[in-house]
């Protein structure tokens, strides 16, 4: 099979989230198919961040465009030249939308939640995605989504294709076998942290970091010994308004915020936290949930979107509107030893349930289907 991936939308020089982390394990995942051609859609601005060394791979590179709209025009009609000229047979788009035009070739797309119905990313940017989502969801021949909630929200924004749309979960491929225990106390003096610690992410404003602040804040005097919060990913004018709420609730000097932390460092990050903090308003999946239990940390989450599917029972899932009932969780469980061990154990299990080998044999699968449909389509006509 000849199989195109697009990988060009990434910027090296924007949050790299959870998208970016599908992208790179699926497709690292999938190369290990050698009886397959993978043709990588890339930039010249971003084909380091996918640099696979393997002899069934062909990096295909677009001249960067600063200009927004010159760089959507310029995607489209690159990918409808390639296809023709690499004679694929399989389009796969692991985070990003197809092309406006129906591809003239099967295409598969993963879509990971639809945020922007949810809350809003700006007026025009909210059509622009409302229009460019219908045409995917309509043009291309599968979809898959990476939790029932996200398949669901995708067949009440568009009803009608429910047949076509595929759940392949996420995976994870950090465990404590593969960690380094002596880099942990390297990561402490990098960042200066100097007590036990929770953390939170913030890399963007839905996460909900605000709340972990506030619910550290109640906690903090009521704890056993002294704790930091470890708040990562925010930075700009999200990080100035976590600052501002930390001084008002007069923990500041408790909080270590961290902008980015370096890849040798993540699995460090989690080893070393008493607690995951994890109030996110909204979530398609929620990878660094099965992160932080693949790292032994138990998790705090919140009880919406994809959350609860992906945590089951193995974290604690809470309200995000009650403060006090956080709060009441950080100090019960950081004084119980037993619940804590109890969760770390829940958590290696289900962690151990998201795998992204199997996702790719999954994905592999729905590629297979897709071209057995042209074939019978093509013998039908």
């Amino acid at each position: 099979m000849n199989i195109g991936i697009n990988l060009l939308r990434f910027d090296p020089t924007k949050n790299i989230g959870g998208n970016y982390t599908y992208a790179f394990n699926i497709v690292q995942s999938l190369i290990q198919n050698k009886s397959n051609m993978y043709y990588l859609f890339l930039t010249d601005r971003n084909k380091e961040m996918f640099a696979f060394k393997a002899d069934n791979i062909k990096c295909i590179c677009l001249k960067s465009k600063k200009n927004i709209i010159s760089k959507i025009f310029a995607e489209n009609l690159f990918i409808e030249k390639q296809i023709k000229h690499l004679e694929l047979e399989i389009f796969f788009s692991p985070c990003f939308l197809l092309p406006f035009r129906k591809l003239k070739i099967k295409s598969v797309v993963t879509i990971h939640d639809l945020n922007f119905r949810h809350f809003s990313q700006g007026f025009f940017k909210d059509i622009y995605k409302n229009i460019l989502y219908r045409l995917t969801i309509r043009n291309s021949s599968a979809i898959t989504t990476v939790s029932e909630f996200t398949k669901l929200d995708l067949c009440s924004f568009v009803p009608g294709f429910e047949g076509k749309i595929k759940v392949v979960y996420n995976g994870c491929n950090m465990t404590l076998e593969s960690f380094d225990k002596s880099n942990h106390d390297s990561f402490e003096r990098r960042y200066s942290i100097d007590y036990p610690y929770f953390l939170a992410i913030s890399h963007y404003e839905h996460k909900n970091a605000e709340l972990a602040i506030k619910a550290f804040a109640l906690s903090k005097d009521k704890l056993s010994e002294q704790h930091q919060l470890i708040i990562t990913g925010a930075r700009h004018k999200l990080k100035e308004k976590l600052k501002t709420i930390a001084r008002e609730e007069k923990v500041e000097k408790d909080i270590v915020f961290i902008d980015y932390v370096e890849n040798e460092y993540i699995q460090s990050m989690y080893y070393g936290a008493k607690l995951f903090l994890f109030p996110s308003l909204f979530e398609g999946f929620g990878i660094p949930v099965i992160e932080s239990m693949n790292m032994g940390c138990p998790v705090i989450a919140s009880n919406n979107s994809s959350i609860p599917e992906v945590v089951g029972d193995a974290g604690i899932l809470l309200d995000t509107g009650d403060v006090s009932q956080w709060s009441r969780f950080i100090i019960e469980l950081s004084s119980n030893n037993d619940k804590m061990t109890s969760l770390r154990e829940k958590g290696f299990l289900r962690a151990s349930m998201f795998n992204w080998n199997e996702s790719a044999i999954e994905l592999m699968k729905i590629f297979k289907e897709v071209l057995d449909n042209k074939k019978k389509e093509q013998k039908i006509g």
